[in-house]
């Protein structure tokens, strides 16, 4: 019986499935796999840690690998990717895609539409029923990412640094254990948007607080502007 192993990949986690033509054998879920924040060797690290554990008695059995990822229109990135998947796997056919071209392919089918990400970062598409016709450009947690957890979360820490942040929020904010010195070690953080997106759980529970609210409201209508 032949297998095929196939991933859905953002910065945070990525969902697996062994697939027969038939049915769905396995499922799990790692960290995120997005070559923007991390190279071929830690790429490497991570399948072998995280991944391989599941797939010991199956791995003579998979024919091919689909990898639909966060960071995956690049073609350099792909490369890494592919590399790192083939050196872990001993696999040749290895099929790497872009998540949103995922997203829209599970979404729409064979039909056309307009399909959006909202996770760790975002992203959207227009889809023309196999392929992306038009894809927005996404400048990452720096410069965009507006709707999305990376993006909300770092609103709501810029207004914690400017001392913006209402008095019950930020009384609440170090309650949970953030200070300072916690926000200040986003620059040693090696993946700045997962810990920014890491943020939202505790910014929803105060989603009717009008502060909050604001924040989530400016950062989704920059995202369909």
């Amino acid at each position: 019986m032949t297998y095929f192993l196939i991933a859905d990949s953002g910065s945070t986690k990525t969902e697996w499935a062994l697939i027969t033509k038939q049915s769905v054998l396995l499922r799990f879920e790692t960290s995120g796999i997005n070559p923007y924040f991390l190279n071929e060797k830690q790429i490497e690290q991570l399948l072998h840690k995280e991944v391989l554990p599941y797939l010991q008695k199956y791995l003579n059995l998979i024919q091919a690998v689909y990898f639909y990822g966060a960071g995956c229109s690049n073609k350099e990135n792909n490369l890494q990717l592919k590399r790192a998947i083939r050196n872990t796997f001993d696999i040749e056919e290895i099929h790497i895609w872009h998540d949103l071209l995922g997203a829209a392919r599970a979404t729409c089918k064979r039909e056309k539409g307009i399909v959006g990400i909202l996770g760790t970062g975002s992203n959207a598409c227009v889809y023309g029923g196999w392929s992306i016709l038009k894809a927005a450009v996404s400048y990452g947690y720096l410069f965009g990412d507006y709707g999305s957890g990376a993006n909300i979360g770092k609103m709501f820490v810029q207004a914690y640094c400017d001392n913006t942040l209402p008095k019950e929020l930020k009384a609440s904010f170090e309650k949970a254990g953030y200070n300072n010195e916690k926000i200040l070690s986003i620059y040693k953080h090696p993946m700045p948007s997962r810990f920014l997106a890491s943020l939202f759980p505790f910014i929803y529970q105060y989603k009717e607080h009008a502060f909050v609210k604001e924040i989530i409201t400016t950062s989704l209508r920059k995202y369909f502007e």
